[in-house]
């Protein structure tokens, strides 16, 4: 009869030996007590984001102290199966301060992107929680960090939004104000394209170019400026703005092959109100534009030179009669004697 040997494996026999199982199942309990602990804290880290979210301080305090020091950085560490999200990108969301603060404390990561390389400063820019933006400036992000894909920067969303406080807050941080996002848009132009006018104006006290033009990243940009998409938007006191600070109203259109004007633009989308103002101020100075500036705006012209004594133009329509006061060429002059009231 033919007798089969199958070869047994130098490890099964070991464990035939009673030390060898009594070590193998010590082995199995130390990775079942490892794979536990890991699965705790990844509830934990879940938590955590929760809990910030919610702005429940006293649930982040709980968390934080409820876990050894040195398993703090895993708890910190970004949740994969909620896209990246960290608890600090959670708390900057919700505008939750105290959490915030608390978090960085505990060691958290303040410039760690999600999965979509959002990073907390840029959802706080965009969601106008100015108080998290300085407190992530003091923390030493990089504040002018664009975003994958846009290019957009914390500075821009917040000028996408009009929220006037955080721009305030990250131009003291040292925000650049001429950076362009993928699409070549700085913050002046999408504060223009939005409507916004006070970040605008936050932004030209700031020294952003007034004429750097939209896709001057790209060579197929459409040249317009900040001033040419307030007239195609129809943004009024944008316009208004703009112009007080010497916005040219005629700029070389290398696409169209020609030079374009504002009016003209302001026309053909038909922003009636804008055409108007465009044809009634084409000869105004900086200073004829003093309803729309600020008294720091004004008295900076003033110590640049402008001419305080400067005559608006006069504009007449063909029905309005001659100015008494104004000379008639050809015109004889005579003394004629005032006339006589008859009683």
């Amino acid at each position: 009869m033919l007798r089969i040997i199958v070869p047994i494996p130098d490890f099964v026999w070991w464990l035939r030996k009673p030390l060898g199982f009594l070590l193998l199942a010590m082995m199995v309990r130390k990775l079942y007590q490892a794979s536990t602990a890991v699965t705790c804290l990844m509830k934990r880290r879940k938590a955590l984001i929760i809990a910030a979210r919610d702005g429940t301080l006293s649930n982040v305090k709980l968390l934080l102290s409820g876990t050894p020091s040195s398993d703090h950085a895993f708890l910190l560490q970004p949740e994969e199966a909620w896209q990246g999200v960290t608890a600090v990108y959670a708390a900057a969301l919700r505008g939750h301060t105290v959490c915030c603060k608390e978090l960085l404390l505990a060691g958290a990561e303040p410039d760690q992107p999600n999965a979509m390389g959002d990073v907390p400063l840029a959802i706080a820019a965009q969601e106008g929680h100015a108080a998290i933006i300085s407190l992530l400036l003091r923390s030493n992000v990089a504040v002018d960090r664009q975003a994958p894909g846009s290019g957009a920067t914390a500075l821009q969303l917040a000028c996408m939004q009009g929220h006037t406080a955080c721009v305030r807050v990250l131009l003291a941080g040292g925000a650049a104000t001429d950076t362009a996002n993928a699409d070549g848009n700085t913050a002046l132009f999408l504060c223009c394209e939005h409507g916004h006018v006070e970040c605008a104006r936050l932004l030209l006290e700031a020294g952003a170019s007034i004429e750097l033009r939209w896709g001057a990243n790209n060579a197929a940009g459409s040249g317009a400026t900040p001033l040419f998409i307030a007239c195609i938007m129809g943004h009024l006191p944008c316009v208004q703005l703009l112009s007080s600070y010497g916005a040219r109203r005629r700029v070389p259109i290398p696409a169209l092959g020609r030079v374009l004007s504002a009016e003209e633009v302001a026309t053909e989308r038909h922003k009636l109100e804008v055409v108007e103002w465009l044809q009634r101020t084409r000869s105004w100075g900086a200073l004829h534009h003093v309803e729309v500036m600020t008294v720091g705006r004004v008295r900076a012209l003033l110590r640049e030179g402008a001419d305080v004594m400067q005559r608006l133009p006069i504009v007449r329509s063909a029905e309005s009669p001659p100015d008494i006061c104004t000379e008639v060429p050809g015109a004889e002059h005579s003394a004629s004697p005032a006339p006589q009231l008859e009683i």
